[in-house]
């Protein structure tokens, strides 16, 4: 929960105090604040919060948390340096005060941050999925209402910040966004995975939460990387190349769609139109400014969130990278170091395992999404990780799946037992721990089971084949913490998968009815 590290966001606040003086913001002292540092924020409890902004150089700033009961103030000096920086921490908080912030720069200029309360901050990122919102058209009525009369019941400890979904060149030293209460009257536009984690740490630790969300649907994880981390990667020649690829031939396409845009826009002119012949704006081609080129999404939506003080990130992404598993491993341990030397080395880091989705599975083996989900498993190599599977929560035919309620809550569940140390239950799903074969039969060994169990009639999912190649379903059964699984026509296996397809049949939980995740003794195999 500490956060050691500052930013590397020293580089650039000169020309941020430039941009001030060329807009009219400077005055005596130029004091400016990053949007983060405003009215209802969250500051972290129990540990040194950071406070930043900038000013004309030499300036000296005295930053003041006051809080609302009269307790003993907490306070912090700097001076913007040569760059127009300054920056610091307030002194641990005790969590629940509530009170102001007070920044006073040189002798005159004074802002006043109001109704900030102090909690348990978290940010969660990632792709679509992580931006559904309580209020999406599938979620259904009784669902918002419920979490409508939720939020009321706890307002104001839920807080969110959600980060403007744009892109940029170079990293900013600041976001576009604004922190919001959460209340019946616009719960509906809380992304739902964040909103589910909130609601699940405030109601066991019975504390205030701030979730910073900076999601974009349709994006691929190298979007969310800095620049100077992809470019050390093995795969950045083949990131490049697909960019200039897309990007051939982008100014008349570009050209073409502005005209076929304007078209659109002059035939259905308002969402009501739009929504009633079922309507939505032509795809725009790739070009430079594409949400999904390298680095874009970083430098816009997560570098100026630092050095805000957080205890870890959620993280909802993968499905823009399925056809390159291969990639993806090195690419999300890559995410994950960047964004521990910006904050902290040992931030906690949780993922979702990407749910079912597409036809279910009819044959023993399939691919797909199994293959982006083994390589997602590439964060589990580093420490303080934890993923959630979705594997069991989503549908055929929506990809916007909206049931992340049971997602929320398994994402809590790692954080509160890891983090926290709040409960004594394993909050993770079972996963393969090693396997052997045994004459004709395959015995498989896992963890975190805590009592392995069928939550169907019979054993299903699980995939055998021999030394021919052939894969063919396999019969079995539960043998305490272990599965044996046969097929009479293979007498000698030599590999298992379990779940292995898009939306896999799935028949296997632990004592928590948590799932067992999806799995291959084969992965070597290139098929």
């Amino acid at each position: 929960m500490n956060n050691k590290k500052f930013p590397r966001f020293l580089l650039i606040c000169a020309l941020a105090l430039a941009a001030a003086y060329a807009h009219g913001e400077a005055d005596a002292t130029a004091l400016r604040l990053p949007r983060l540092i405003s009215d209802h924020m969250v500051l972290q409890a129990g540990c040194p919060a950071a406070i930043w902004g900038w000013a004309v150089p030499g300036t000296p700033v005295r930053v003041v948390f006051v809080p609302a009961k009269g307790d003993q103030e907490s306070s912090f000096e700097a001076v913007a340096d040569i760059t127009g920086c300054w920056s610091g921490r307030l002194p641990a908080l005790s969590v629940n005060v509530t009170g102001s912030l007070r920044i006073t720069a040189g002798a005159g200029t004074e802002k006043h941050i109001q109704d900030v309360i102090v909690g348990e901050v978290w940010l969660g990122s990632g792709q679509s999925n992580m931006g559904f919102s309580m209020g999406a058209a599938n979620v259904p009525k009784e669902i918002q209402e419920e979490e409508k009369r939720y939020a009321d019941r706890i307002s104001p400890a839920i807080r969110l910040f959600n980060v403007a979904r744009e892109g940029e060149d170079l990293p900013r030293d600041d976001v576009n966004g604004e922190w919001v209460v959460i209340t019946s009257h616009n719960a509906r536009h809380f992304p739902a995975v964040a909103w589910y984690f909130a609601q699940a740490l405030h109601d066991k630790l019975e504390r205030p939460v701030g979730m910073i969300v900076s999601s974009i649907g349709g994006t691929p994880i190298e979007a969310w990387i800095p620049a100077d981390a992809l470019g050390k990667t093995s795969v950045a020649g083949a990131v490049r190349e697909r960019h200039l690829k897309a990007l051939q031939g982008w100014e008349p396409k570009m050209a073409d769609y502005e005209a076929k845009l304007a078209v659109w826009q002059k035939k259905y002119p308002t969402p009501q139109l739009q929504h009633k012949y079922n309507s939505t704006k032509p795809p725009e081609p790739y070009n430079p400014k594409n949400k999904g080129a390298p680095s874009r999404l970083y430098n816009a939506m997560l570098h100026g969130l630092v050095p805000y003080t957080i205890t870890g990130i959620i993280w909802y992404q993968a499905e823009n990278n399925s056809s390159r598993p291969g990639e993806y491993s090195e690419l999300v341990q890559t995410l994950i170091k960047s964004l521990r030397k910006n904050w902290n080395e040992e931030l906690p880091f949780y993922y979702v395992e990407i749910a079912n989705f597409k036809a279910p599975q009819t044959v023993p083996v399939e691919g797909g999404f199994a293959f982006i989900r083994e390589a997602q498993a590439g964060a589990l190599l580093l420490p303080k990780t934890g993923v959630a599977t979705a594997v069991d929560l989503g549908l055929a035919d929506d990809v916007h799946y909206p049931n992340k309620k049971p997602l929320g809550r398994r994402l809590a569940g790692l954080a509160l037992a890891d983090v926290y140390a709040v409960t004594m239950d394993d909050p993770r799903s079972p996963e393969l721990a090693g396997f052997q074969i045994e004459g004709g039969k395959a015995r498989l060994r896992f963890k975190h089971t805590r009592g392995l169990r069928l939550n169907t009639d019979s054993l299903k999912g699980f995939a055998i084949r021999g030394g021919d190649g052939l894969w063919k379903w396999a019969e079995g059964c539960v043998e305490g913490d272990e599965i044996v699984v046969w097929n009479k026509d293979i007498p000698s296996p030599v590999a298992v998968r379990y779940g292995w397809a898009d939306n896999p049949v799935l028949s296997v939980e632990n004592g928590s009815g948590l799932p067992l995740r999806p799995f291959r003794t084969d992965p070597e195999s290139k098929e």
